[in-house]
């Protein structure tokens, strides 16, 4: 391609590039994957499973988009037409005994971007024992939290109809307008003097340690549901404070990592969604950005005080969202490790996400199973999300720096404090922390 000119619309957004740059740096990581795995119901159809998925890869463009390089040392984006994707669901026997190891490591096997689509399914069978196992994988480059969740439900629905002997809706979703290139000399303003001065050894914690290259990003999950009284404590919090759950839990998680040697300078990662209304929900794509938010946290600052610093300054950052984080990057200081360019830990509150109990439900394809495949390229994420009618926080974090009893203490703490806060919320956080 070289010589030839390629329209900025053809060229990936910051966060595309992102996850390229990432694809370059980490190849047999699989850091972006995103699988489930189903146990097929008696009356599985693979033929059906196949002409779902072609569906889904002809109604969203995201699906069946690839970055081949440029020539130039960059990337151009590349979308299939439609109606010449194909699906062939693959079929892999294993010997009795191999079936969960097996659909581990489809899960992990790492996606290139730049040359095959960013979904893929397999049929996986053990000779002589139970029932197959569908496992589908998609990179993160094509789906966020909300659409994963649509990618499910259209899959199950299409599914569905087809074996109702009807025919889905062929119309593909338009996608939106990408955001602008230019990004408002405002923002880029805002978000140098933000983090102007900030030096990510500030936040490494308590129990943090070293590891020697090359890594693995060997991770581990925990998940802990918010019980009856610490979702009490936040429906007090929210009248008291004028803050929604959001801003109060966010400002919880500075409150845990200022206890644990973090700050007083604290900076986190949270995402944010960029849907906007209804019209964006049935768009299956990654349109969530990360924002870089600092709080500076005095050591007697009550939990009031910090959950105001931390509300103006998510406000703060939201109203400069348009700034692409990618694009950030470059007016700032960079950390010491090109893992976590800014921050070492991320808070996500997504309540429109894939619920934790309903991974548990059946699929008319069949009942979902656990897959255990966590790779952590950030130290430590809290990921609150539904779970039935209420919350819980999923934590996901390195191996390679902490260990499970110094995870389980963290979230512990951290449920502790925000039961503990509505009280008394002018109480400083150290002593709700005691």
């Amino acid at each position: 391609m070289t010589g030839t000119a390629i329209p900025q619309r053809d060229r990936p957004i910051g966060r595309e590039l992102g996850f390229l740059i990432l694809q370059t740096l980490a190849p047999e990581a699989g850091l972006s994957n995103i699988g489930w795995a189903f146990e097929c119901a008696p009356d599985f159809d693979a033929r059906m499973v196949e002409r779902a998925m072609e569906w889904l890869l002809r109604r969203h463009p995201a699906l069946r988009t690839t970055f081949p390089p440029d020539g130039e040392g960059g990337f151009v984006r590349r979308t299939t037409p439609r109606h010449d994707v194909r699906v062939e669901l693959p079929v892999v026997q294993v010997d009795r005994g191999r079936l969960g190891s097996v659909v581990e490591r489809l899960v992990a096997r790492p996606f290139d971007v730049t040359r095959e689509l960013p979904l893929r399914s397999a049929l996986v069978a053990e000779a002589g024992a139970g029932p197959a196992v569908l496992v589908i994988v998609v990179h993160h480059i094509a789906v966020d939290a909300t659409s994963a969740a649509t990618l499910l439900d259209e899959l199950d629905r299409t599914y569905q109809l087809l074996g109702q002997g009807g025919s889905p809706d062929e119309e593909e979703v338009t996608p939106p307008e990408p955001p602008a290139v230019s990004v408002p000399p405002a923002s880029l303003a805002y978000w140098r003097d933000h983090l102007a001065g900030y030096d990510p050894r500030d936040m490494v914690l308590r129990g943090h340690q070293r590891v020697s290259e090359p890594r693995t990003f060997a991770g581990h999950t925990r998940v802990v549901a918010l019980d009856d009284r610490v979702l009490a404590s936040l429906q007090t919090l929210r009248k008291q404070l004028r803050a929604t759950n959001n801003i109060l839990l966010l400002g919880g998680f500075y409150a845990l990592l200022m206890a644990h040697g973090a700050g007083p300078d604290l900076t986190v990662g949270t995402l944010v969604t960029e849907r906007r209304d209804e019209r964006d929900r049935p768009h299956v794509g990654h349109k969530a950005g990360m924002l870089a938010l600092r709080v500076r946290a005095w050591a007697d600052i009550s939990f009031r005080d910090l959950v105001l610093a931390t509300r103006q300054c998510f406000f703060d950052g939201m109203a400069h969202a348009d700034a692409d984080f990618d694009a950030v990057l470059p007016l700032i200081r960079p950390a010491d490790d090109w893992r976590t360019p800014v921050f070492r830990q991320v808070f996500t509150y997504w309540p429109g996400g894939i619920s934790l109990a309903d991974a548990d439900q059946r699929l008319s394809i069949g009942r979902t199973v656990p897959v255990q495949h966590v790779l952590s390229r950030y130290e430590l994420v809290f990921n609150v999300m539904p779970a039935g009618a209420g919350l819980a926080v999923k934590a996901t974090y390195s191996t390679e720096l902490f260990d499970h009893d110094t995870v389980d203490r963290l979230l512990d703490r951290y449920l502790a404090l925000v039961a503990a806060a509505a009280a008394d919320p002018d109480a400083r956080v150290a002593d709700l922390l005691v």
